[in-house]
Parts: structure tokens; sequence; C-alpha cells
């Protein structure tokens, strides 16, 4: 918790000039904040962080050095090129789950392949998540000459794409769950799980159905 609160402040003090055009009432463009303060107390946070590992083990510190290569890497130089910063994105919660699973199970050997294949559905699915947020983001990343997916492509083929990558995730679980039978009451899981997925269907319904349309040259109109 305290890495990711260290990876939030680092996010705001670089985006702090891209905030200005589209998110004007963050603490640092509002002045609430001043950069400084944003670097000090996320420094604060991240060597919390990094200290309190060694309560959990020697892995569990190494794993901190990925997880801040990767945060730095996504803030300061992938979120702004396309997909591969929504992959940089995805691959920052696929570490952290694994520092999770180090902290309890120091035997490697004895993982089991449903704990191994299980973070692939983590990577697609937080991937998609920040490629929402950039079709959210879009007309500030395109002021800002942020070339995101949805800035080069538009919504509607961004959304495309997000629409793949919750099919996919979604199967793996479902693989997953059928094959290795991990879930201890399968009932209420299917339940919650179905719930989740007729949001989404009727979330890509609402979108694909839509009466406004990605035409050439509106593609940064809509949102």
């Amino acid at each position: 918790m305290m890495g990711w609160i260290a990876g939030l402040y680092l996010s705001d003090f670089l985006d702090r000039k891209l905030d200005m055009i589209q998110k004007p009432h963050r603490p640092i463009p509002s002045g609430r904040i001043k950069p400084a303060e944003a670097i000090i107390t996320g420094a604060v946070f991240a060597f919390s962080d990094f200290f309190l590992s060694f309560l959990l083990g020697f892995p569990n510190v190494l794993m901190v050095f990925p997880v801040a290569v990767l945060v730095a890497s996504y803030a300061k130089f992938t979120k702004s090129r396309g997909i591969i910063g929504n992959l940089n994105r995805g691959w920052i919660i696929v570490v952290a789950y694994f520092f999770g699973v180090v902290s309890i199970q120091k035997d490697l050997s004895l993982l089991t392949p449903s704990i191994l294949l299980l973070p692939l559905a983590f990577l697609l699915h937080d991937t998609n998540s920040n490629l929402i947020g950039a079709i959210r983001d879009m007309r500030g990343d395109k002021q800002g000459g942020y070339i995101t997916v949805p800035v080069k492509y538009g919504i509607k083929k961004s959304m495309r794409i997000s629409l793949f990558l919750s099919i996919t995730y979604i199967s793996i679980i479902i693989i997953l769950i059928c094959f290795y039978r991990f879930i201890p009451h399968l009932d209420r899981f299917s339940i919650l799980f179905l719930i989740v997925v007729l949001i989404l269907v009727s979330m890509y319904g609402s979108i694909f159905f839509s009466k406004k349309r990605d035409r050439p040259g509106e593609s940064t109109q809509s949102s």
C-alpha cells in the first residue's frame, strides 16, 4: 500500500504540466500542494515501503526494485506511448501480485500452476483499465502531446481493443477455475462473476450502440 501511494505521488509530480491542461483541480496544479512537497511525501512512503519489506524476507526486498522501475518508467516514459504504456501499467500489478505471493510462500517450487497463471488475467485486466483511463483523458493527452491509443486511433477502435482484452481475461479466469478448481465457494463466486460480466456487457453495449459515432476528424470530440 505504501509503495502504491508513493507511485501515485510520483505520477502526480511528473504529470503536473499535463494536469494543468485537463485536471487543474488536482492538488499540484491547483496549488494546494507544491511539487517539492509531493516528492518529499512520496519519498517517505517509498522508503517506508522498502524498509518494511525487510520484515517479510529478502525476496520481497528484491521485488521492491522492479516495482519501482515499472512505476517510474510508466510515469516518465511509457504513459505517452500507446499500448506500451498500458502494458507497463498492467505489469505493475503482476509484480505486486508476486510480491504478495512470496511474502507468504518462501518455497517457490511449491507454487501451483493456478497461482502462476492467474496474474496473466490481472495483466490483461489492468492493461484494459488503463486503456479505459486513456480514453477518458484523450482530449488533455492530445493537447499535451501524448500519443496514446485513443489519441492515435480514436475511441471506437480503442473500445474494440478494450473489448478483446476483457473477453480474453474473462476467458482465462473461467478456464483456470474450471481446470484447477481452486475457488472454495464456487457458487458464491459465480454469482458475483456473472454480475461483473453483465455490467461489462451493458457498458460495451451502451458504447458500441450509442448514437454518437467516432467519425473521421471527430475522434477527439467525444469521450
